[in-house]
């Protein structure tokens, strides 16, 4: 079972909604539980309501099903829009002293941050080979301890805080690589979407568009002057197929969706440069990931193999993710961990 008597669950918290589920050390759900929020709580990825967001918390684990979560032991997420990434070439070995010192000469280089303003972690790829690289991933204290401060009052023991884009990795399979081949992973939200690239050893790079699911929601309501709610089930029933689609939905969405697909295309490019060749695939997850059409249409726009990648037979989301940590030898060091004193 690892370090734990009960196995941590996974914590997701996102602007409109929070989410948690628990796993067995066989990967089978034993218990989930998914609200919505009010807007104003959480905004951007930043606590702005702690006690209300304290209240949402607590409803939501207690009302777990198909029996509450009894453990307080978590691992939640961080939101990538609020986080600093990026993969340095350091050559010193990892137990080297001066290992630290190469590692924070090559990050300030490219990212102009007072480092003591943040908590950091890094994971090492290659170890000890001439392809050694470093993922750095750093977050602002007032940040992560808005969250930790968060879960502490709502009764619960924070494990991880891990990266949203990192926690998707951990629902791939090795056959989803093929080898040493990457993999991208487009999450697509309500408010943004997160683009990263995997290699089998985690998370390689991430960024993220601000235009998501209520981006194209409110496109199609401004063109076709309906109310939000109305073009919401609009996006639902046509998506981008366009088969019936008399009033031009598909269209709209089409051209809501160009900034993520330029996106795609670009990471596309860093991922040839990086890494020698194409990613393998592209996995499409999120709330506007099931639209109608939409994955035939970025397979046809895009020019790569695109699938869906959150179904019911194979989870694939952020909290599934975080739960899978859970159910690690030790959730603690299993990633890039932005728990303060972790």
């Amino acid at each position: 079972m690892g370090l734990f008597k009960k196995v941590p669950f996974g914590l997701d918290i996102s602007d409109l909604s929070i989410q948690v589920m628990q796993l067995s050390n066989k990967r089978k759900i034993i218990s989930s539980n998914y609200i919505d929020i009010d807007s104003g709580i959480i905004e951007n990825g930043k606590v702005l309501n702690a006690d209300l967001l304290v209240e949402a918390l607590n409803t939501c684990v207690g009302a777990s099903k198909p029996k509450p979560i009894k453990t307080r032991e978590v691992i939640a997420s961080l939101p990538d829009s609020q986080l600093f990434a990026q993969v340095c070439v350091v050559r010193e070995p990892a137990d080297s002293k001066n290992f630290q010192a190469a590692l924070e000469q090559e990050v300030r280089a490219d990212m102009p941050l007072d480092l003591d303003d943040l908590y950091a972690d890094y994971q090492i790829f290659y170890p000890g080979t001439d392809k050694q690289e470093v993922l750095f991933v750093a977050a602002p204290k007032e940040l992560v301890n808005s969250y930790h401060e968060t879960l502490v009052a709502s009764g619960l023991k924070p494990v991880a805080l891990d990266m949203e884009s990192g926690c998707l990795g951990r629902c791939l399979l090795e056959d989803d690589f093929g080898g040493d081949n990457s993999v991208l992973i487009v999450d697509i939200g309500a408010r943004n979407t997160i683009i990263g690239i995997f290699i089998p050893e985690g998370l390689y790079f991430s960024t993220d568009v601000t235009v998501a699911g209520n981006e194209f929601s409110r496109k199609i309501a401004d063109k076709l002057k309906i109310k939000f709610g109305q073009a919401e089930k609009l996006k639902i029933k046509f998506g981008v197929a366009e088969k019936n689609d008399r009033q031009g939905v598909g269209k709209i969405i089409k051209e809501a969706l160009e900034p993520i697909a330029k996106e795609i295309e670009e990471v596309i490019e860093y991922n040839k440069y990086k890494l020698g060749k194409a990613p393998k695939k592209i996995f499409v997850v999120g709330g506007a990931s099931a639209m109608t059409g939409l994955i035939e249409y970025l397979k046809e726009r895009l020019g790569v193999d695109v699938s869906l990648g959150d179904t019911k037979k194979r989870p694939m989301s952020t909290v599934y993710g975080l739960a899978l940590r859970g159910i690690a030898k030790d959730p603690r060091t299993d990633g890039i961990n932005l728990l303060p004193n972790a």
